[in-house]
């Protein structure tokens, strides 16, 4: 018992708290002086790691002249969706797209069976009109000797006077009729108005079509051109366009010049941009319908101009900035952009021959930070 209140009087003796100030005044000493020891605690001294590595370009001004490329195909100016004039079921078809054709040659056939028949029904109705006709003027010449000697009366007279006149007026609209009839057997085989290529044919043999429908497509031969789509912020520019150079996927080696002949008034609903053709101007014979075709539209002669890649500018707010890295140290130019291109865009106002600019990481710097410059040899123009 009396060992127990021994132990409760050293407890007593030593509280808590006396305790506790005990190991602050012992444990703080020690931690400061392993603070001091530690290199990383202090103030951090910067060395060369710390400095980022940023890409860049020299610029370098060069001659440039604002210009445009469009794809297009080569298409002939006069197109003829060909039809036939009546209806019916086609039998035969005598070219393939692709086939070069002359004049009057003949395109398409339709089953004339009932074209026949009624063109020789009318030429009976014309030969039964024909004997009417002599019939009234056999009564008529003998009713007027009769008329002559007072043997009939007037109104005895003109009545086949009538009659004759009937008879002449139907076989003239017989006649009528078996042309018109004859006519409808003649366009049952479709001919090619003018020489040229067929380029499209859109029906075929046992389809039974409608008088007036598409069934294929002439271009004729002469004059070729390359139509293009323009958006309709450059309608105003290739209106004013100083030379227009045409070139050619299957031949890049050849080139001819081109003028706009017309101008869409009215844009595509689909895409939104304006159909514009642009004559040849001589084409060689290489030049061929269906190919692909670059057309190339300068608007102004050559002049100086600065060209960045477009990941090199930073915008802030409503300005444009590019970092330019002098000294070892990157700052901001503010910068006047023109005309996008693909991956570049020219510089019209802020930098000039030789500055450094950064291409890759431009929003991860700072005003005034020290960079070490990976690549500053290559020219971009």
């Amino acid at each position: 018992m009396n060992s127990m209140g021994k132990i409760s009087l050293d407890f007593t003796f030593c509280p808590p708290k006396v305790v506790v100030m005990r190991r602050s005044r012992i444990i703080i000493p020690l931690v400061t002086v392993a603070c001091l020891a530690l290199p990383g605690c202090g103030k951090k001294e910067s060395d060369g790691s710390a400095v980022p590595v940023v890409r860049t370009i020299k610029v370098s001004r060069a001659p440039f002249s604002d210009n445009s490329s469009y794809s297009g195909v080569v298409c002939g100016r006069y197109e003829s969706k060909l039809s036939f004039q009546v209806g019916g079921r086609i039998i035969k078809r005598f070219v393939e797209v692709g086939t070069a054709v002359r004049a009057g040659q003949a395109l398409m056939q339709l089953d004339q069976s009932d074209l026949r028949d009624q063109i020789e029904a009318s030429g009976s109705q014309v030969e039964a009109a024909r004997a009417d006709l002599k019939l009234a003027e056999d009564n008529l010449r003998r009713y007027k000797e009769l008329f002559d000697n007072d043997a009939v009366s007037k109104a005895e007279f003109e009545r086949y006077q009538n009659a004759h006149a009937v008879a002449a007026a139907k076989l003239a609209s017989l006649k009528k009729n078996y042309d018109v009839g004859a006519n409808q057997f003649r366009y049952g085989r479709l001919v090619a108005p003018a020489n040229g290529v067929i380029t499209e044919i859109a029906a075929e043999a046992g389809q039974v079509i409608a008088p007036g429908q598409s069934v294929m497509t002439l271009v004729r031969h002469g004059e070729r051109e390359v139509q293009v789509s323009i958006p309709e912020n450059r309608i105003n520019e290739i209106r004013s366009a100083r030379r227009i150079t045409i070139t050619f996927w299957a031949n890049p080696d050849l080139s001819v010049r081109g003028r706009v002949r017309e101008i869409s008034p009215v844009s595509d609903r689909a895409t939104r941009t304006y159909t514009v053709r642009v004559s040849l101007i001589a084409p060689p014979p290489a030049v061929k319908l269906g190919m692909t075709a670059t057309v190339s539209v300068s608007f102004g002669a050559a002049r100086p101009a600065v060209f960045v890649p477009v990941s090199a500018i930073f915008q802030t707010g409503d300005r444009a900035t590019v970092w330019a890295v002098s000294s070892e140290r990157a700052r901001r130019r503010v910068v006047t952009l023109g005309p996008y291109g693909d991956n570049e865009v020219e510089v019209r106002d802020g930098l000039a021959d030789g500055d450094v600019v950064v291409t890759a990481g431009v929003h991860k710097l700072v005003d005034g930070q020290r960079v070490r410059v990976m690549e500053s040899s290559e020219m971009f123009k």
